[in-house]
Parts: structure tokens; C-alpha cells; sequence
């Protein structure tokens, strides 16, 4: 579950916090911390909880964390005489019960502002969908948008409308081919051929309508 932005695969979910930072972060359930980051960019400060049913969550671009965990880091900071740590604990050195506040909301790592980055992951370290775990606190009732959508041939035998190359085709009828013109058509008009891509992009500003 995730998004593609223009660098990177962007996993789970972005929590906004109204551009606060040092407000409590609470575990979602129980289990053990299992796993630390330390980076200036990424996910900066990050916490990985594993829990009884395998899964695992993640809280990233801490501004700190809390407890003992936070002393056990400090400390290998000095012993390593490094900013940027990775470090990996054993089931039993950092248990957590659900609610235990385990860090700080921050603006570490590759983050634009406060905000608390939060994932869901399998056993396979597969990123999943938070929003399917019941979240109350979490409302999504926004329908998408779409803007713009893209059609791409993926190999030599591969047509749209007898072009090989990219197109994107607008929820307005316009079509802005990959050569940099437009051709206004209706979605009927449009035949694909043999290994076609489609898939939906996210516009600039998600804030504009069509």
C-alpha cells in the first residue's frame, strides 16, 4: 500500500500534526521493539514494533525517542561515534504494551514539516494498507479524484491508436502525446494493441479540480 512520488515509492501513510512537533507517539498495539534508525534523511528517527501476529509498525521522522530504548541509542551513538545508526533489538530488550508512548512527532530524516509517518508491514516486510486495521482516529472519506491517466506500450509489437510511444490521456478529452502535442479525442477512440500500461498519476497540486 503506498504511493509513487517523483523519487521514491512513498509506503503507508503521512499523519499530520497542524505543523506541531513533540507530541506523544503511542504504540498501536503490543509486541517489542525490533528494530531502531537513525538517519538524516529517509525516515530519520524511526521505530519498528513487531507484534504478536507478525506484522509490524513503523513511526518514523521522530523528533526523539522516549525511555529506555532512547538511552540504548544514545549510547550506542558515543560507542560508534556515529550520527547514523541501525540498530536491530532482541524480543525480549524493549517490550511494549499498547498506548506506551514511545517517542516524539518530528521533522527528521527526508521530511518537509512535522508530521509522523506511519506504515504497517507483513512478515515478508510487505507494506500494508493502516486504514484496513480500524483505525477510529483515522477518517477517509474523500473520494479520488482523477486527473490524468497514462497509457504506455511495453513492447515493439505495442499500440495506442497506431503510436508506439507513451500517451496521457486527461479526464478532460485531451490527450498530451509524449512528442509534446495534444489531440482532443474521445475515450471510444482510443484502441490499444498488445502490452499496454495504464495506470493513474497523481497531479501537481492535488488541491485543483479538473
Amino acid at each position: 500500500m503506498g504511493e509513487l512520488r517523483n523519487t521514491h515509492f512513498h509506503a503507508g501513510i503521512d499523519i499530520r500534526t497542524n505543523n506541531a512537533a513533540g507530541l506523544p507517539i503511542r504504540a498501536t498495539q503490543r509486541g517489542y521493539i525490533s528494530y531502531a534508525l537513525v538517519s538524516s534523511h529517509g525516515y530519520g528517527n524511526a521505530l519498528f514494533i513487531t507484534h504478536p501476529d507478525g506484522n509490524m509498525s513503523v513511526y518514523a521522522h521522530m523528533e526523539r525517542f522516549k525511555g529506555k530504548v532512547a538511552d540504548y541509542i544514545l549510547k550506542k551513538h558515543y560507542d560508534q561515534k556515529s550520527f547514523e545508526l541501525s540498530v536491530e533489538f532482541l524480543p525480549d530488550q524493549f517490550p511494549i504494551s499498547q498506548g506506551d508512548t514511545i517517542g516524539f512527532v518530528g521533522n527528521t530524516g527526508g521530511s518537509a514539516g512535522p508530521h509522523l509517518h506511519f506504515e504497517i508491514r507483513n512478515r515478508d516486510n510487505e507494506a500494508l494498507n493502516p486504514l484496513n486495521f480500524k483505525f477510529d482516529e483515522i477518517k477517509d472519506d474523500l473520494s479520488p479524484v482523477v486527473q490524468k491517466i497514462a497509457l504506455k506500450t511495453l513492447d515493439i509489437n505495442s499500440r495506442i491508436s497506431l503510436m508506439t510511444s507513451a500517451a496521457f490521456w486527461q479526464t478532460r478529452p485531451q490527450l498530451a502525446l509524449a512528442d509534446g502535442t495534444t489531440r482532443t479525442w474521445r475515450a471510444d477512440q482510443v484502441r490499444l494493441q498488445a502490452g499496454i500500461a495504464f495506470t493513474i498519476l497523481k497531479p501537481r497540486d492535488a488541491s485543483r479540480r479538473p
